[in-house]
């Protein structure tokens, strides 16, 4: 198995996300503005995330049998602080924090989104927004980080995002590449 397919596929996202972005720049106001390429970039960005979830968490402890959003909650948060993690967009002086709000039994807004224009687009098309699919690439960002980490590849890393970046902060798992995961702490 070859984790880093996974970054490579995250930073072909995260281009795709930032050419989007010519026709629709980021502002707070435009966040709810939806569109089919945002609707098939959130599928995208959310199937692989799903994809990386199972990874990591058999990774962490393969008798989880992960299968769920609150399942994967259960496994990576006995490991990573991944509800503290913030990545930073210094175009825009955005920082976000797409896991903030996760709970075992609470998805992140951006996946219960996720699911509404996967299974009831006809009803939920406007969540297929902006706003949203930052989330989830802000999110996958994060994914890969833990991912890599997991399987000691971080300092095989030497192709970096063009629009996300992260901030750097005590208690860290630091890398060559300056990409860092916090860890929980007992």
């Amino acid at each position: 198995m070859d984790i880093t397919n996974h970054w490579r596929y995250f930073l072909s996202l995260e281009s795709e996300f930032n050419n989007s972005l010519r026709y629709v720049e980021y502002t707070k106001e435009q966040e709810s503005v939806f569109s089919f390429e945002f609707a098939r970039l959130l599928m995208l960005i959310c199937s692989e995330m799903d994809v990386l979830f199972k990874v990591i968490c058999d990774h962490i402890d393969n008798t989880a049998n992960a299968d769920s959003i609150g399942k994967y909650y259960g496994v990576i948060s006995t490991k990573y602080d991944i509800t503290s993690e913030k990545i930073i967009i210094d175009r825009y002086g955005l920082k976000l924090f797409p896991f903030k709000d996760w709970k075992q039994d609470t998805p992140p807004l951006w996946w219960t989104a996720y699911n509404k224009v996967k299974h009831r687009r006809h009803e939920h098309f406007c969540q297929a927004n902006l706003g949203n699919v930052l989330q989830a690439i802000a999110g996958l960002f994060i994914l890969n980080l833990i991912a890599l980490n997991e399987y000691s590849l971080i300092s095989k890393i030497f192709d970096h995002p063009s629009l996300l970046d992260r901030d750097v902060s005590p208690g860290a798992l630091m890398s060559e590449t300056s990409y860092k995961v916090k860890l929980v702490t007992p």
